[in-house]
């Protein structure tokens, strides 16, 4: 287990976990709190990646429109499992974005984030494949997208798969 905070960073770092083109490595047990951008970011082409169990504080930026958070899976990465893991404060909570298929996202919670607590978004909406199960959202925001900036689809909003989700 480690614990990944703003006093680990140099100046500039904006991930506390970025796994870029990377394939089958493990992910668990972390604490990534005070984070300028993402806790864990899984990109461009990373596959057949395990994140759980990691506790996501804190993260992301906290004004419109709220770009990074807890955890994001972005640039097309496949197959990737996220599954108990806890978001809490940040600016988004769990994104599956921009082509990224068959991933699935389960048993996860998500706390008071800025913007929405599991959703996709740049225009993955309804998400491409992706399993979504027995997620919680409680007290997450529904900010409002500036022009010009895709908005967000909250899978809370649409039909459920075996999600909960928890008014304010």
């Amino acid at each position: 287990m480690h614990r990944i905070g703003l006093e680990s960073f140099a100046a500039g770092d904006r991930e506390a976990i970025n796994l870029r083109n990377s394939d089958k490595n493990t992910v668990m047990r972390n604490e990534a709190f005070d984070v300028n951008h993402n806790g864990v970011f899984l990109r461009d082409g990373s596959d057949s990646n395990r994140v759980f169990n990691n506790l996501v504080r804190r993260t992301g930026q906290p004004i419109q429109p709220f770009r990074g958070g807890g955890i994001q899976v972005s640039f097309t990465s496949y197959d990737n499992q996220i599954e108990g893991n806890t978001i809490e404060e940040s600016g988004r909570g769990i994104t599956i974005d921009r082509g990224s298929r068959r991933n699935k996202v389960t048993g996860n919670q998500a706390f008071r984030n800025q913007r929405y607590g599991v959703g996709t978004e740049e225009g993955d909406m309804p998400p491409l494949e992706n399993e979504f199960r027995r997620n919680v959202a409680r007290n997450n925001g529904r900010a409002q997208i500036p022009a010009g900036v895709s908005g967000g689809f909250d899978l809370f909003e649409a039909p459920p798969v075996n999600n909960m989700w928890a008014a304010r």
